[in-house]
């Protein structure tokens, strides 16, 4: 897996923080607002740019996630109420974005790999 930095997640849950692990699968339900769902960009509300040339943030209906624009793919679901860019930085494996969040009265992190699209959400 790409995370070198794994002793700072076990850090965190030693805390008590929650953290989930979540990749692209195919098994999700044909929805649209679901990640790894090839959708148009016209389809949204209206896109955000980030400092990752490769991610947009959508939004549609009042939520929002991370959509991939060189594959036209969501990344994660359509299902925060806010997210934004909080840095971008350089690791072995390649480019890392992160990015805050906020689903309803829950706020976290979430560590999103450029190279193959798999992230860390955590949960604050």
């Amino acid at each position: 897996m790409w995370v070198k930095n794994i002793g700072v997640g076990l850090l965190l849950l030693c805390f008590g923080v929650t953290a989930s692990m979540a990749r692209q699968t195919d098994g999700l339900p044909k929805d649209s607002l679901k990640m790894g769902q090839q959708v148009p960009l016209t389809y949204y509300d209206r896109i955000e740019p980030t400092v990752s040339e490769k991610y947009v943030i959508v939004y549609k209906d009042s939520l929002c996630g991370v959509y991939d624009i060189k594959s036209l793919r969501n990344v994660t679901d359509i299902k925060y109420t806010d997210l934004r860019t909080r840095d971008r930085r350089m690791s072995d494996e390649g480019a890392v974005t992160v990015f805050v969040y906020a689903c309803g009265k829950k706020t976290g992190l979430i560590s999103l790999c450029e190279a193959n699209n798999e992230y860390v959400s955590i949960e604050l």
